[in-house]
């Protein structure tokens, strides 16, 4: 991944937005606790979300691989329908990113298909950090840097979003760390939640 990200600008609610993938190598910075790749999913991989949910044979899949051993493992867990391979790719390039961002070989990827809350109440994560992307569905809700939880301070990850999250054991205050949480999700409608941590 490139890391020259220099030129991005860390907001007062220490958040890194980004249109590139290399923007999320901010996440480093020590007054950054999240880096958010601000992106639009491409047809190819929204009809395959799509397909897949509506024909209800979205396995749900959690594995731990060498970064370099998972496009055969996701090749081999996911529905072989059309646009299989564009979005392998696209969970690969995340893991990819997310093993240079903290610096390890092997990562567990959780794919989950929701129809209710899967976290409903604002937490940290008790990890270094976690990358978060929602490919169906309202995306991940935030709270920015020391702010009270408040309907007026929420923010949200668009369907698409990449973001990775610092999580309590990165930071030397656990009130550093980001604090997120699942949004509602309305009756009759599912999310598609990819999560990346290092292993």
């Amino acid at each position: 991944m490139n890391t020259h990200v220099n030129t991005l600008e860390v907001d007062a609610m220490r958040a890194v937005y980004s249109p590139t993938l290399a923007g999320l190598a901010a996440i480093r910075q020590t007054d950054v606790n999240i880096a958010i790749w601000q992106r639009s999913l491409s047809p190819t991989i929204t009809s395959y979300v799509q397909h897949c949910l509506t024909q209800q044979v979205w396995p749900g899949l959690e594995l731990t691989s060498a970064v370099a051993m998972l496009p055969e493992r996701l090749r081999q867990a996911l529905p072989t329908e059309w646009g299989c391979a564009d979005f392998v790719s696209d969970v690969v390039q995340l893991a990819e990113a997310m093993a240079e961002v903290s610096a390890c070989q092997q990562v567990s990827v959780r794919l989950v298909r929701l129809d209710d809350t899967m976290c409903p109440r604002f937490h940290a994560d008790n990890n270094s950090c976690r990358l978060l992307c929602t490919y169906a569905g309202v995306g991940t809700e935030w709270l920015p840097d020391g702010e009270p939880e408040s309907a007026a301070a929420i923010q949200h990850l668009a369907r698409g979003d990449v973001a990775i999250c610092k999580g309590i054991q990165w930071v030397e205050q656990p009130e550093q760390a980001l604090v997120h949480r699942s949004p509602p999700v309305a009756a009759g409608e599912q999310r598609l939640l990819l999560r990346i941590d290092r292993s």
